[in-house]
């Protein structure tokens, strides 16, 4: 089943369409109906005992443009570009003016025979990786006060005195500032396309997560909704918002993903609303009769269990071991 995040990611355009088609239509059937056929084969093993929960911890849509957050904070003086050091090769050219775009443009132009597409994607995405490191200037954290982490935390990174190595922002005042500051930028960012918001939403990180690692995740986060872009660290980036390249990807996650309940003592034909990941643990634990641990977070979802099931399994709670070296034999 973990082919169809790929399928969707890949020929997105070609699924979402009025009427699938095109050059690879019976392939993305055959993948779906294979599909079919996995969850079938689970429901035939239901039984009075069984229950099925079919679960996405997304959603999908279309994607078509990067959101380049690096080339966003270098723009408004926030992550400096240090100096191209050394005599290598790398270094000559970037010292030319030769960015990671004009190579990928050259390589474009030579290759009029598309050898490029018997490579694979793959081994194009690596090449395309090294060639950006090779011309990409290091950042000079010297002068920068807030780095992108990785595009799947869709956060930014304060550089924070006595936390990072090389941190340039106090604590205080000046951090909370900064945070200020990214979320009025963030929040005011519009595509010149279409004149409209790209960032859905921005918040500091305590706004949408509590716990223990909490400091482990960026100081600032952000939602792209049901937006067309898709996250990226590319320091080297010409611009923050870009055009995807033609035929990288064509879908991108979405918020709203699916659960899909069947099984003993469940309701049939309900529609489930607000439903959160978060209380898909619970759920299950209360559904497999196990007690759901005093701190975890979420609910577990009763409204899909039948009346006279919650009445004869009702919810059991117990407090949760501090470590995961810690068991009940311990007490």
């Amino acid at each position: 089943v973990q082919a169809l995040d790929h399928l969707q990611h890949l020929f997105w355009s070609d699924i979402a369409a009025p009427s699938p088609g095109g050059e690879f239509g019976d392939l993305l059937d055959r993948c779906y109906i294979l599909a079919d056929q996995i969850i079938g084969h689970r429901m035939a093993m239901l039984d009075e005992h069984t229950h099925l929960f079919l679960v996405s911890d997304h959603g999908f849509g279309a994607i078509h443009k990067w959101f380049h957050v690096n080339h966003f904070l270098q723009e408004r003086g926030l992550l400096v570009m240090a100096e191209v050091q050394g005599r290598g090769l790398s270094s000559l050219l970037a010292r030319a003016g030769m960015t990671p775009q004009k190579l990928r443009t050259i390589v474009h132009r030579l290759d009029v025979l598309s050898l490029r597409r018997w490579m694979g994607r793959l081994a194009r995405v690596t090449l395309g990786r090294r060639m950006d490191s090779a011309l990409t200037r290091p950042i000079d954290w010297s002068r920068t006060l807030a780095v992108s982490g990785s595009p799947a935390t869709e956060g930014i990174f304060v550089n924070l005195k006595g936390r990072e190595a090389a941190g340039t922002v106090e604590p205080g005042e000046a951090y909370e500032a900064l945070r200020d500051q990214l979320l009025v930028e963030l929040r005011a960012l519009r595509d010149p396309d279409t004149g409209k918001p790209a960032v859905t939403a921005a918040y500091r990180r305590e706004q949408v997560y509590e716990g223990p690692y909490l400091d482990q995740l960026p100081d600032v986060v952000f939602d792209l909704g049901d937006g067309p872009y898709l996250a990226s660290d590319d320091v080297a980036a010409p611009q923050t918002l870009q055009s995807l390249p033609p035929g990288y990807l064509q879908g991108g996650h979405r918020p709203d993903g699916i659960f899909v309940a069947a099984g003993a003592g469940l309701r049939q034909s309900l529609q489930i609303e607000g439903a959160r990941i978060i209380d898909l643990a619970p759920t299950v634990l209360y559904a497999m009769g196990l007690p759901i641990p005093d701190d975890m977070d979420g609910r577990p979802l009763l409204e899909i269990f039948r009346e006279d099931y919650q009445d004869s399994h009702p919810v059991r709670y117990a407090p949760a071991f501090e470590s995961a070296d810690q068991s009940p034999e311990d007490d």
